[in-house]
């Protein structure tokens, strides 16, 4: 395809939101204006409020930055809203005050195609107003988020679901299905007012009762369970394209009742070949990201600390001190704070093996991509789609502390390990591979197959 105009839709935006999916979105916005085509990021700004903002901000009002692309211009269009924006569950996942918004930018850039990348806030609502537009629509499965409220199919206290189960599921999301206007209005109205929100207060006390000893919900929350999932499910089927960086979230998704077919392209990055040899001492084991309990820091420092003192030491990056003591169970453990994403490789360049210990069935994180970019084996558990970015440049690990002491203590013994796997890694996938990629699929659906 000689020439395409792309709006892009991710649930949020650099440098406002920096996790995997916005980077990953920030990547091929920027590769396709590289590549020579049009494209502009339509995201929400979902910050906290601050001191007299609702008056001068209200949500959904709509502005626009420009981003500089090689000379080029990416514009970024932010609409403000936030989760507690929602007026009861169904505007959740189906929201009506997106239509305007949307439809106006779709009707000033005139995209050939509406890219939607992930749901959470935007529901289905951007997809149905483009596909009402007549403009083809792209879904990329980041997550479980079209088919599990909660995104990550894991239900309280933290135990993976491997399926979508009516009698589980509408335990799990049960205070909040059975939220209507009325009382969702009630609970905004105490999230302004009162001191900690009562929104998170009630989030946090209902996280504290595990899912199976929770009643069941009454008729009406079920019902909105049923509306959700067959909304969701309908708009996937509906679009003119759904994608997904692992093979294993496609599966997911296919389990999930999801009957169409879904493309696998896998994510890229553009960074600076990072060459560094290991310098002596103990093994330095190196954890990257938002320090949430699914994203395995404590699991993996528990699982460090086992091992004799001088061997290892893990160097956490992502968060700060506060983070790791709570977490550090006495391991070895060095909190080197957050950081912009560009300095990713450099800080991975420091270690000597990037451990991915997820709890989650992960799709495909770019801390993985960045890994390869830095030249740095990967030791990942055997978690979601994991598995699939390790090639004989790491180690796949059951989701056991003795299993992940045991490897950890090989590695410890025979340092060159780490370098020999980094020696055998694949060439890593740039973000000109992964835009060819998409535009291969926007081409065919501007085309008219599906």
């Amino acid at each position: 395809m000689d020439r395409v105009r792309v709006l892009l839709l991710p649930h949020r935006y650099p440098p406002h939101g920096t996790g995997g999916v916005e980077t990953w979105a920030r990547t091929l916005a920027r590769a396709l204006v590289r590549a020579g085509h049009e494209a502009a990021v339509l995201t929400r700004d979902d910050r906290a409020r601050r001191p007299g903002e609702a008056a001068t901000r209200p949500a959904f009002s709509r502005w626009e930055e420009r981003e500089q692309v090689d000379g080029s211009e990416l514009a970024v269009h932010r609409l403000v809203h936030r989760h507690d924006d929602a007026r009861g569950y169904r505007s959740t996942w189906d929201d009506p005050r997106f239509d305007d918004p949307v439809a106006t930018l779709l009707a000033a850039f005139r995209p050939d195609v509406l890219h939607l990348a992930h749901p959470d806030g935007w529901g289905r609502r951007p997809a149905e107003v483009a596909r009402a537009a007549g403009v083809p629509v792209v879904i990329t499965l980041h997550d479980y988020k079209w088919v599990c409220g909660r995104g990550q199919m894991i239900r309280p206290p933290g135990t993976p679901c491997a399926r979508v189960e009516e009698s589980r599921c509408a335990r799990c999301l049960g205070d909040q299905l059975d939220r209507g206007p009325l009382r969702g209005w009630g609970l905004r109205l105490l999230d302004r007012l009162g001191p900690g929100g009562a929104l998170r207060r009630e989030a946090a006390a209902r996280d504290e009762v595990g899912v199976d000893q929770r009643r069941f919900p009454p008729a009406r929350a079920v019902r909105r369970w049923r509306e959700r999932r067959a909304g969701m499910l309908a708009t996937l089927e509906g679009a003119a394209a759904v994608t997904s960086p692992s093979t294993f979230v496609a599966d997911r998704h296919r389990a999930s009742g999801l009957a169409r077919a879904v493309d696998v392209i896998r994510q890229g990055m553009d960074a600076a070949p990072v060459v560094a040899e290991r310098a002596p001492g103990p093994l330095r084991v190196g954890w990257f990201g938002t320090p949430i309990p699914t994203k395995g820091l404590g699991f993996l420092l528990r699982a460090s600390a086992a091992l004799p003192a001088g061997s290892v030491e893990v160097h956490v990056h992502g968060a700060d001190a506060a983070d790791v003591a709570r977490e550090a169970c006495g391991a070895p453990a060095v909190a080197h704070g957050p950081y912009p994403a560009d300095e990713a490789t450099a800080r991975m360049a420091t270690v000597d093996v990037v451990a991915i210990p997820s709890s989650w069935d992960e799709n495909a994180p770019m801390v993985a991509l960045e890994a390869r970019w830095a030249g740095r084996p990967l030791l990942v558990s055997d978690r979601g789609g994991l598995p699939e970015l390790v090639a004989d440049d790491g180690w796949v690990v059951p989701l056991s502390l003795e299993a992940w002491a045991e490897r950890l203590a090989l590695l410890a013994a025979r340092p060159g390990a780490t370098v020999e796997a980094a020696r055998r890694a694949p060439s890593p996938r740039t973000a000109a591979d992964m835009a060819d990629d998409y535009v291969a699929v926007y081409a065919r659906v501007v085309g008219g197959a599906t």
